[in-house]
């Protein structure tokens, strides 16, 4: 390669880079991030909400292959369903699930902006490939 070159792309990586770390800035810096981490720890910490966040996952998963090898009783499915009902319940669950949900509206907005500024998809960069890699 020429030395234009090797400069050239020094600069696309540099704007890259400089982009990448505005982007982590702005999401960190941002007030739906901060309550996300004040919920997650808030969620850590509850031993009664994780219990029934666990379970939840647990009994959603089972209910999940159920499906896929023939069938789902409805016992299980009533299970699942009274658990998503007090999750729903659980202030500590709500509000984490609340400030996720309000973290990944603002993480598609930032993306908007910065893929504007950019000329390309900044989150499809990435986003894992289907094949598993990364």
């Amino acid at each position: 390669m020429s030395d234009t070159t090797d400069i050239a792309k020094q600069g696309e990586s540099t704007a890259i880079e400089e982009a990448a770390a505005e982007y982590a800035n702005a999401i960190a810096s941002g007030a739906a991030y901060r309550e996300y981490q004040a919920a997650y720890e808030a969620l850590q910490h509850d031993a009664e909400a994780m219990a029934l966040f666990a379970e939840y996952q647990r009994r959603n998963n089972y209910v999940q292959a159920a499906g896929q090898w023939g069938g789902v009783r409805e016992q299980d499915r009533a299970e699942l369903e009274r658990l998503e009902r007090e999750m729903n319940a659980n202030e500590t669950i709500a509000r984490y699930r609340e400030s996720q949900s309000a973290l990944v509206e603002e993480m598609q907005e930032l993306n908007a902006i910065m893929s504007d500024e950019l000329g390309f998809d900044l989150a499809a960069m990435v986003r894992p490939s289907s094949c598993g890699c990364h």
